[in-house]
């Protein structure tokens, strides 16, 4: 896709909102004669109030906005969490950055106090990294994941979204430090950078492989493998990632293969979350770690789903374990579930792709996953640009209809 979005029609919003379900209707039905005729102001049956009920349609067309509002609605009644989650290494893609920071002033601002970071720590450039997507070393793939994750999650604070509660896997962790308030933003950054190019310089990198298998057989694979294979991550019932050697790893699908189980080769340059990991997580401990407040939002423990704290995250040892132990984002998940309570939790995964939401869905069919710049639904001819302001706007909009934030700031983008 084009980053031009020179003569495209931009998607509008349209906001409705009412004291009941059946009024609701009503006013769908009324502005999808002529949707576009509302603009972007907040239409209510009292006028005055913003309702309990609410729809939005984020649409480029009045067809298509006609189309939206006329649709059953997604949404109920029930008590309702919001999450943030931050997905790690693998979550990186081609971004229209000049696109976004003209359109998003926060975002712009928490985008610039990174680059410059990763220039300091790194003598990286934060532009270009993002803007190509697909990087082949961990400093590139690293500070693009943290960077945009953190500083569009910023951006959706300031339009009123707050999370109840944050989701990290692996690298995501960091972001959520930033996002809870346990470490600065700049500081974090600069952390992350520092911790990529020791990944970088390790010899030995191996490699990382995801499989549609049960834990207790990941868990037999790695045995075999003597040492040069280990589980790296537990996502779900069915879904795990064997890091090791590459010797190992191609033992480790031959096997899967017999089993006829699905698996896949990650596009993680280096064997994360194993043993071969040990020269780096030494280095890694040792390096300076930002100060670190208590959260202000609660974040579990990629480790072990355990509420994370600063006497928790000031650990050197525990650096290390993140980067020898697995990622249990299983864990998280289920933590999350505990601390909801009953409540419906409705999540948005701040990576360019929703990959942890398989796993979210699978273990909480009854949530709600967005991400937080992807469309509902792909649409090929459109430009990248397009394609992010959309996603924005839709998934900003469907946390709108679940009553997370009453301002409209968000529609103006």
């Amino acid at each position: 896709m084009t980053e031009t979005t020179s003569g495209e029609a931009q998607p509008r919003a349209l906001l409705i909102s009412a004291q009941s379900a059946d009024k609701l209707a009503e006013l769908c039905r009324e502005a999808a004669r002529s949707p576009f005729r509302y603009g972007l102001r907040r239409q209510t049956d009292a006028r005055e109030t913003l309702g309990k009920y609410r729809r939005a349609a984020v649409a480029s067309g009045e067809t298509e906005a006609a189309e939206i509002l006329l649709a059953p609605p997604e949404t109920h009644g029930a008590p309702k969490k919001l999450a943030f989650a931050f997905p790690g290494q693998g979550a990186a893609g081609a971004v229209p950055v000049a696109e976004l920071r003209r359109l998003l002033p926060v975002f712009s601002k928490y985008l610039g106090i990174a680059e410059k970071a990763a220039e300091r720590a790194a003598g990286a450039s934060l532009t270009p990294l993002l803007e190509k997507g697909r990087n082949s070393d961990a400093l590139a793939e690293h500070i693009s994941v943290f960077a945009y994750g953190a500083a569009l999650a910023f951006q959706y604070i300031d339009w009123g979204f707050v999370p109840d509660l944050i989701l990290p896997h692996s690298l995501g962790e960091f972001s959520a430090l930033a996002i809870s308030g346990m470490a600065d933003f700049e500081e974090t950054a600069e952390f992350v950078c520092r911790r990529a190019l020791v990944i970088d310089s390790i010899k030995e990198r191996g490699v990382m492989l995801h499989a549609e298998a049960p834990l207790d057989l990941a868990e037999e694979l790695a045995a075999r493998g003597a040492g040069k294979l280990s589980v790296a991550s537990v996502n779900g019932p069915r879904s795990v990632v064997l890091s090791g050697t590459e010797s190992a790893a191609r033992e480790a699908e031959r096997a899967l293969d017999m089993a006829k189980i699905p698996h896949r080769r990650l596009r993680v340059p280096y064997a994360a979350h194993s043993p071969l990991m040990g020269e780096a997580a030494e280095k890694i401990a040792a390096l300076p770690f930002p100060a670190l407040n208590e959260p202000e939002i609660p974040v579990f423990s990629t480790l072990d789903g355990n509420p994370l704290s600063a006497a928790i995250c000031s650990r050197a040892e525990r650096r290390a374990a993140q980067c020898l132990l697995p990622a249990r984002f299983d864990k998280v998940i289920a933590a999350a579930r505990n601390f909801a309570e009953g409540a419906e939790i409705t999540a948005a995964e701040f990576g360019v792709h929703r990959t942890l939401a398989g796993a979210g869905l699978a273990a909480m069919p009854e949530s709600r996953w967005l991400g937080a710049s992807s469309m509902k639904r792909y649409v090929a001819d459109k430009p990248r640009a397009y394609c992010f302001r959309r996603g924005i706007m839709e998934t900003a909009a469907a946390l709108w209809e679940d009553g997370f934030a009453d301002g409209l700031e968000w529609t103006k983008i």
